[in-house]
């Protein structure tokens, strides 16, 4: 099970509970939507199968107004963020894919 944090930024003022490392990347143009963190770290890497669990739980929000903020993404994670028109925020641009990532983590 993956935790998340879903935030209404309503105002500028919200931005305050966003986690530490994702704050200064927060903008006044993502004023009005639905922000959606977990897995903020330094290292952490979501995966496509670990996206896709959290989407099913927030699922009723309009895809355009969600916003998800997490430190890293594999590419096919970015890929699914991208055919679903979901604005994303991640620290760090990761490319390798689900099954790349996975076996470098097994050794």
């Amino acid at each position: 099970m993956i935790k998340y944090q879903r935030l209404q930024l309503k105002t500028k003022q919200d931005f305050k509970n966003v986690p530490n490392p994702l704050i200064g990347l927060i903008t006044e143009l993502h004023i009005g939507k639905t922000a959606v963190s977990f897995k903020t770290k330094t290292g952490d890497v979501t995966i496509s199968k670990e996206l896709l669990k959290v989407l099913r739980k927030v699922k009723a929000i309009d895809n355009q107004d969600l916003l998800v903020l997490t430190n890293n993404l594999t590419e096919d994670a970015r890929q699914i963020l991208e055919g679903l028109n979901i604005d994303y925020i991640t620290r760090v641009d990761f490319y390798w894919t689900d099954e790349s990532y996975i076996s470098i983590r097994q050794l």
